[in-house]
């Protein structure tokens, strides 16, 4: 039973933090959707510093418009989507259908958030080759970990299937820890956005891969450590019996 209760208390502790970015990631892309341009442009000074807001900010929200609502209309799916599967009910068997939908929809929403950030990161582009290379490194990540977690439903492997979504639900989420690793850089340092802009993507979607693996693993360890120990209290029983 403390095995049972370690192990939920460990799940929620995971799902606590993916809600919590997943409640970031949706302010900030609603953000950017709904507010008018001068209100984004005070909003990033206050994250990314005076020369983003003042250069890029604009960019994006008047040149690279179309680019960017492409970017984050899909990106808003995702993480409402991502989250809702978490919702332990939806793999029940009534709920099954909407699972698989919804799981489709993942998916098609994740490759079109990658592919249209990887475009931005080329049409406009801020700080030049260090951001290119994260975005499409963990742009083809999320794509990798969505088709890993798609053949391993194929295969009805769910427990390995469930693994790689996380994995992608955390690996679409690291912009939200990226923006406020550069919220912190700029403040702490004083400097320009330009100095971090690169360097937060590794650290934003790196982190939190790294974290999601770290998490798998313990938790896989506790469902070893309780199928040996119901392994063993089957064993005990059945000796007992005989004995008997």
């Amino acid at each position: 039973m403390a095995a049972q209760l370690t192990r939920r208390t460990w799940t929620r502790i995971g799902v606590t933090v993916l809600l919590a970015e997943a409640f970031m990631a949706c302010t900030m892309v609603l953000g950017n959707l709904v507010f008018p341009t001068d209100a984004i442009i005070d909003l990033s000074r206050m994250i990314a510093g005076d020369h983003y807001a003042e250069n890029q900010t604009p960019r994006l929200h008047s040149e690279g418009r179309v680019a960017t609502t492409l970017h984050l209309l899909p990106s808003l799916v995702f993480v409402l989507v991502g989250i809702a599967q978490l919702w332990p009910k939806l793999r029940r068997r009534k709920y099954r259908p909407w699972h698989r939908w919804l799981g489709r929809t993942f998916i098609v929403t994740a490759i079109l958030s990658s592919l249209t950030g990887m475009y931005m990161s080329i049409r406009l582009n801020y700080t030049g080759w260090d951001e290119i290379i994260p975005s499409f490194l963990f742009g083809t990540a999320l794509v990798a970990f969505c088709t890993m977690g798609w053949i391993r439903a194929r295969q009805r492997d769910f427990p390995a299937h469930q693994e790689w979504m996380i994995l992608a639900l955390a690996s679409g989420l690291g912009i939200t820890l990226a923006r406020i690793y550069l919220m912190l850089l700029t403040s702490v340092t004083g400097q320009e956005a330009t100095e971090f802009f690169g360097s937060i993507f590794w650290m934003g979607s790196g982190s939190n891969v790294v974290l999601a693996l770290i998490w798998l693993g313990v938790r896989r360890r506790m469902d070893q450590k309780d199928l040996e120990i119901r392994k063993r209290g089957r064993k005990e029983r059945a000796l007992g019996s005989v004995r008997s």
